[in-house]
This record gives C-alpha cells, sequence and structure tokens, in this order.
C-alpha cells in the first residue's frame, strides 16, 4: 500500500491502494476493489465502488454512497462503525 504524507485537497480518485495520512477531502471516490485508508476528513462526498473497502479515521460531512463496498469509520473513543449496505 502506498503511503501519502503530504496533505491532500480537493476531489479524491482512488485507483489504487493507498493511505493518506492529511486529507480534507471533498468529494472522494474509492474505485471498484481498491482499498483506501484516509486519517482526516472529508467534507463533502464519499463513493464506494464495488469491492472497495475504506478505513475512515476521522470525520465525514457529507453523504456515504456506497455502491457494493465496506466502510469501516474509527471514531476518538476507539469504537468502530462497519457501513456495508447504505
Amino acid at each position: 500500500m502506498k503511503i501519502v504524507r503530504e496533505q491532500v485537497l480537493g476531489d479524491l480518485t482512488v485507483i489504487s491502494n493507498e493511505q493518506y495520512n492529511n486529507i480534507i477531502g471533498e468529494n472522494v471516490i474509492v474505485s471498484e476493489n481498491i482499498v483506501a485508508r484516509f486519517y482526516g476528513i472529508i467534507n463533502k462526498n464519499l463513493t464506494l465502488k464495488k469491492g472497495a473497502t475504506v478505513y475512515m479515521h476521522g470525520k465525514i460531512f457529507g453523504k456515504i454512497i456506497n455502491e457494493g463496498g465496506i466502510l469501516y469509520i474509527f471514531d476518538t473513543t476507539g469504537k468502530v462503525l462497519t457501513i456495508t449496505d447504505i
């Protein structure tokens, strides 16, 4: 998995397995069968394509559009919310 350490701003389409250590995203799309890990916030929509797996360490302020993926959201208390069908 590639680790992106620099800050990422705005819209993003993830097309390879990557970890973003400092994201302030707008509309974020995770492509089919891709694994992504985000540390930060997504201000608009997060779209998971079929087979995508996302680990979110932070907040999502927009819609979650799940087209067949799985989303794990980690909150500050250590609780994990798993979303597979929205």
